[in-house]
């Protein structure tokens, strides 16, 4: 381990070689930094598995006591940079460490009795007294001792920033990131192992408690970020990012009037020049009737608004206007960096009297931040406080080395390896992260386990679909005609538009009909009913609890049975075994709940955010052509958005991550860690119509080689290469490589899918041409007889199944 090598021993023993399993994380970063990484890791995984772990921090490295296995990539993704001070305050008030500081300013504040003169009071009596204290005063907004002491831990005692940086680092991929395993503890490893035994042989029974004071969050960042140590930032930096907030940057302009609009009504005003930067800019001519100037034309604000900002800029006396005029200019400065009290009178022409006031209650309720806030400049600047805090971010990110674009070639295996990456070994678990993975995402019912599941899991079988469907809340849904998607009940208000249609065929939510039971209940024939439960099914109104009925539909092509009542008598019975292998007998139907669409714009916006890291956990990326393929809900606009600000927030992160996207593209911290990985061995095949098919994206890969994005089209890779497409289900391969390539053994298995998938396999194959040639003839032959056995008739080779 060093300074860009972080290196994770899992060692096979607990502590003096018991039996147990360990995880020591070799940092080197000091015990500054280590504690609080170690305490924001305990909160992260109480989050996430409902549990505290056994932590140990030491100057040198952190020692965990693992209960259950788990890789260093999802140990990382659960302490991002950006979520540090939400993750120590749920945890830093529950530990020792924070008590021990809170005796120590509770001694020095004289909270603490002190013992008779000349008489040393035990320690043990002061820890009593302290704790005491401490369970009293928790249920205080503002007690000054608690805050002197977040204070002490996180200034004096922690090295926040340098912890930051290195997280940074990490997610950036500047520090490297290996794992081992070993069974007793490495050299480096067994230096604090003397320590961590010493602490548990004086550990006392009693139990974990997590505690958490009522400190105001907004209490709290006044304490912690105080104004002398705000750093100041880069005028060029500063000058890149208002380009981008204020959508003059050249991928992030507005795309048509109505864009436009709704960018305008967004800002509240636009002043003139910034106005006329903006529209030189544009590919297209704006509507007149997109916006309207006011104050002698130096603001553009939008046609809707003209009456209302022109009242309120007008009459800034008024008391009555004076909350809104709070209002207007704290939306107004989050489209800036740190501005000058001069520079907002000239933009706005408010009173100068009347805007010092507004500034200085928004700098009060913390809302604004005011300081000397740029390099080489003394000047006093206001800036909008989560601005300020995604421009540091961006200022430490400039700092490191930038990330290479890749080629455009480089995006389908690297959204097949996200999608494909498992952490689980039980096969029905396995199954379960990719479904989750690709939950929500419409596609053609009849495609979900021909293609889409074989193709990211090995001997994929569809009894493990069925025991899924058993065992947990996964549920299938309709978007569309005979378009599928698999979701969890949590899931419909991100998948599906509000609707106010329901099923008429069953009226309650949480009840649950058979087929007969539906047959009974309706004055329809077993055909009728049919018909009906499928179209009901289309549109988001009707589900089924089994997976099997689905499937029976997709048999049949969702046609009906044939009707009882016209079943001969002499094929009684053949009809009758027909008649019910054509009706959608499996499983119970029950009605879709309606989702809301009547939200408040903060919960609309949280929506918005929950859509967006449903797409991101699913690709790793998201664009504004990846979006197309997605549910109608998932709209790239309203994504835009939200994608923005968890920008600013550090969520995600933007940049140029593949090469010819035109628009802007945006990844997760652990996606990117993802992105700088290797891939020239993986081979994988696809299906044309698969939703990381380059085929209809629109983006130029791999130029006219790509086939037509229909079913029976197929796609090889071997890393960044095309070297196999696959048309007409077998009939025509199309190489691109030579016939003694060592991998076309490789590159066959898609031959094998076809042939031996467990639902729907294709009965006899029969390949007609290669490369365009008589497949009889093709130098590819021998090859492809050595790994299958054919026979030949008069136009082409036909592969036998092997029984």
């Amino acid at each position: 381990p060093h300074r860009h090598h972080l290196l994770f021993e899992h060692i096979n023993s607990a502590p003096g070689r018991t039996a147990g399993q360990q995880l020591v994380i070799h940092t080197g970063w000091g015990s500054r930094v280590n504690r609080p990484l170690a305490m924001a890791l305990e909160a992260a995984w109480e989050q996430k598995f409902g549990e505290l772990p056994e932590v140990f921090v030491a100057n040198e490295s952190i020692v965990v006591q693992l209960p259950h296995a788990l890789a260093a990539e999802e140990i990382l993704s659960m302490v991002p940079a950006h979520r540090l001070e939400s993750l120590l305050r749920l945890r830093l008030e529950g530990s020792g460490f924070f008590s021990a500081r809170f005796r120590e300013n509770a001694g020095r504040s004289l909270l603490l009795s002190k013992g008779r003169f000349n008489e040393r009071k035990p320690l043990w009596m002061s820890r009593l007294q302290s704790q005491k204290l401490i369970d009293a005063v928790l249920k205080y907004e503002d007690f000054p001792i608690l805050l002197e002491t977040w204070r002490t831990c996180l200034q004096d005692e922690f090295d926040m920033d340098n912890l930051k940086l290195v997280l940074s680092e990490v997610e950036a991929g500047e520090i490297v990131v290996t794992e081992i395993e070993t069974a007793t503890p490495s050299p480096f490893a067994q230096s604090v192992a003397w320590s961590q035994i010493n602490t548990y042989m004086y550990m006392l029974d009693t139990p974990k408690s997590n505690r958490q004071s009522q400190l105001g969050e907004d209490l709290l960042k006044e304490v912690v970020f105080s104004p002398g140590l705000r750093p100041r930032l880069q005028q060029a930096l500063v000058l890149e990012f208002e380009q981008q907030r204020q959508r003059l940057a050249e991928s992030w302009l507005p795309q048509d009037d109505e864009d436009l609009t709704d960018w305008i009504t967004e800002r509240s005003a636009i002043s003139i020049d910034e106005w006329q930067a903006l529209i030189t800019r544009l590919d297209f001519e704006p509507a007149p009737a997109t916006c309207r100037p006011i104050r002698n034309g130096s603001l553009i604000v939008s046609i809707d608004d003209e009456k209302r900002f022109s009242a309120l800029l007008a009459d800034t006396d008024n008391p009555g206007n004076r909350e809104a005029l709070e209002t207007f200019l704290a939306n107004w400065l989050q489209y800036y960096g740190p501005i000058s009290m001069e520079g907002i009178e000239s933009k706005l022409g408010i009173d100068p009297g009347e805007l010092m006031s507004c500034l200085l209650s928004l700098t009060e309720n913390h809302t604004l931040i005011s300081d000397q806030l740029l390099e080489d400049d003394d000047q006093l600047y206001y800036c909008d406080a989560a601005n300020y805090e995604y421009l540091l971010r961006l200022q430490r990110a400039s700092r490191r080395s930038s990330i290479e674009a890749k080629p455009i070639e480089a995006l389908i295996p690297f959204l097949f390896a996200w999608q494909t990456r498992q952490t689980a070994t039980d096969p029905l678990d396995r199954l379960y992260e990719c479904v989750d993975r690709l939950r929500g995402l419409p596609l053609p019912a009849a495609l979900w386990e021909t293609e889409i599941l074989p193709a990211r899991l090995n001997n994929y079988e569809p009894g493990q679909l069925d025991l899924l469907f058993q065992e947990g809340e996964l549920m299938w849904l309709g978007l569309g005609e005979k378009t599928a998607t698999f979701c969890l009940q949590d899931d419909l208000d991100l998948i599906l538009p509000a609707s106010e249609t329901s099923s008429d065929l069953i009226t309650q939510d949480h009840v649950r009909y058979d087929f007969n039971g539906l047959l009974e209940r309706s004055d329809l024939s077993s055909a009728e009913l049919t018909v009906r439960i499928w179209q009901e099914v289309w549109h988001s109104q009707l589900t089924n609890d089994a997976v099997l009925a689905l499937r029976r539909g997709i048999e049949t092509e969702f046609k009906p049975p044939d009707d009882m009542q016209t079943i001969a008598k002499s094929n009684r019975r053949r009809a009758f075994n027909n008649w019910r292998s054509r009706s959608p007998f499996a499983g119970n139907w029950l009605r879709v709940p309606q989702t809301d669409g009547d939200l408040e714009p903060i919960e609309q916006q949280e929506l918005e955010k929950e859509r967006v890291r449903l797409a991101l956990n699913r690709n790793g990326i998201i664009f504004r052509e990846l979006c197309t393929r997605e549910s109608d809900a998932m709209e790239w606009r309203s994504l835009f958005r939200a994608l923005r600000l968890m920008e600013l927030s550090g969520e995600v992160v933007s940049g140029r991550f593949f090469e010819q996207i035109p628009g802007p593209q945006f990844m997760t911290p652990e996606s990117l860690r993802h992105f700088q990985e290797n891939r020239d061995d993986l081979v994988f095949f696809i299906n044309a119509t698969d939703p990381i098919s380059p085929s209809g994206l629109g983006l130029g890969i791999h130029g006219n080689d790509l086939p037509r994005r229909i079913p029976s089209n197929y796609l090889v890779y071997h890393g960044t290469r095309l070297v196999l497409t696959v048309g007409k289900r077998g009939r025509e391969l199309v190489f691109h490589v030579d016939p003694g390539c060592e991998d076309l053994g490789q590159y066959l298995q898609i031959l094998n899918h076809l042939s031996y998938r467990a639902f729907q396999p294709v009965k006899q194959l029969s390949i007609e041409k290669i490369n365009d040639h008589h497949a009889a003839d093709s130098p590819y032959l021998p090859v492809l007889e050595t790994h299958f056995n054919i026979y030949r008739d008069y136009k082409s080779i036909i592969l036998q199944r092997e029984l």
